[in-house]
């Protein structure tokens, strides 16, 4: 009996459905660069910091010792110097990264919590609505961030929730305008007037086919936030209109310093490059989830 020729291998179909995919999928994984790994590995250090860092300092940030006022960087026991009540100056460093860090990384939270929806029942409902909403943020827009932050601040007993609040609030239009502007653009798409034709209420509509839409571009407006949430906590701080002394904050160390420059620079040195480090940080990783998320760069 001859042996029968086996025949050309015939490809299978799923088989090249599942590769098309693979393929698909590797051309658009977000690709992330250098800078945005250095953003990301400094934004957790700073996070990290924040977090643990006072359970590593060696003294207490508000312990006064006479003796070694003012003493420089590297004098013994004191890696960073003191300052102008002999307290530790890196143990107040750590301690302040949790004050500066939680406003900056709050306010941008309460803003996109209360932007979020805001700008997607103004676009979803538009007409007077919309009209009304926009209006509002339009006034609020007119003026500066950082100078509606301290306006909302000042009118508030100063506190770390005070900073907070004044913070959130203030970005509020920015986000609520970017969520309109998503909102609008996928409202009248075939799947939403499809929910809208089987029944749904517009709430359902909101929460299931509106916000994995919109949460993209208000993810890339949040993260860009926080570095000038950063910032404007520090002001709001050096201003004293944030936390309150004797509480360590970075922005509160630098208005401490100001009279003890010319003598002793390093008081306001320190907290001006960790201001400076944490707010870069949380830019280069904003901007690499930005290129990330952005279907057109990739």
């Amino acid at each position: 009996m001859t042996a029968g020729i086996a025949g050309p291998a015939v490809p299978d179909p799923v088989s090249g459905r599942v590769a098309a995919r693979i393929v698909r999928t590797a051309r658009v994984r977000p690709r992330f660069t250098a800078l945005a790994i250095v953003g990301a590995a400094g934004s957790l250090i700073v996070v990290l910091v924040a977090v643990f860092g006072p359970l590593t300092a060696s003294y207490d940030p508000n312990a006064t010792n006479f003796a070694v006022v003012l003493a420089p960087p590297g004098a013994p026991h004191h890696l960073l110097g003191t300052d102008q009540l002999g307290r530790d100056v890196l143990s107040r460093m750590l301690y302040g990264a949790r004050s500066t860090l939680a406003a900056g990384i709050l306010s941008t939270l309460l803003g996109t919590a209360v932007g979020l929806p805001y700008g997607m029942v103004a676009g979803y409902f538009r007409g007077p609505v919309d009209m009304l909403l926009m209006r509002i943020a339009d006034v609020m827009l007119a003026f500066p961030f950082l100078l509606l932050a301290v306006g909302l601040a000042a009118i508030s007993e100063p506190t770390l929730w005070t900073a907070v609040l004044a913070l959130g609030v203030a970005q509020v239009p920015a986000i609520a305008r970017i969520a309109r502007g998503a909102t609008l653009e996928v409202r009248d798409l075939e799947y939403v007037q499809a929910a809208l034709v089987n029944g749904e209420g517009d709430l359902t509509i909101l929460w299931r086919q509106i916000l994995p839409n919109v949460l993209r571009p208000v993810t890339v407006q949040t993260t860009v936030a926080i570095p000038a949430s950063i910032v404007g906590a520090a002001i709001l701080a050096f201003l004293g209109l944030g936390v309150q002394p004797p509480t360590a904050d970075w922005g509160g160390m630098l208005a401490q310093a100001q009279q003890y420059l010319n003598q002793s620079v390093w008081l306001g040195v320190f907290p001006g490059i960790a201001i400076f480090l944490a707010a870069l940080c949380f830019n280069l990783l904003g901007d690499g989830i930005t290129d990330a998320l952005n279907p057109r760069g990739r």
